[in-house]
């Protein structure tokens, strides 16, 4: 039986995998619209909806989100608050800070296993956490 992952999970390892893939430098990326590459209107409706809806809530203050198909923005929209008790609305080029230590430690302890023998970094996820078969 498979677990079903809450939606705003999914959700936030898209729009992560969307920042790590923007361009530096402040170059912008050329626009289309959805189905011209593509993608359907009513998926990038319904991921605005949701986002709104997790402001509507209380669950998040305010986020921003960006849809691209090869290379090109299909959508990038701003909901909410960047901050709450100054009233600043969401901007598409806000900037988050990610407090999370997690990578590194798990970094560390991944390159730990290496360095004993004790992990290959060529093996399959799956060899070590059979869910992901």
């Amino acid at each position: 039986m498979t677990e079903r992952r809450p939606r705003w999970l999914l959700l936030a390892f898209w729009i992560v995998i969307g920042v790590l893939t923007v361009p530096v430098g402040g170059q912008d990326l050329p626009t289309a619209k959805p189905e011209d590459v593509g993608v359907s209107s009513a998926k990038v409706e319904e991921l605005s909806r949701f986002m709104q809806s997790l402001v509507d809530d209380g669950k998040i203050a305010g986020g921003v989100t960006m849809m691209a198909r090869h290379g090109k923005v299909v959508q990038l929209k701003a909901v909410g608050m960047a901050d709450r008790e100054e009233k600043k609305p969401m901007r598409t080029d806000a900037i988050f800070r990610i407090a999370s230590m997690t990578k590194p430690i798990t970094s560390l302890a991944i390159m730990m296993l290496w360095e004993q023998g004790k992990l290959g970094l060529d093996d399959a996820v799956s060899k070590y956490i059979p869910e992901f078969k």
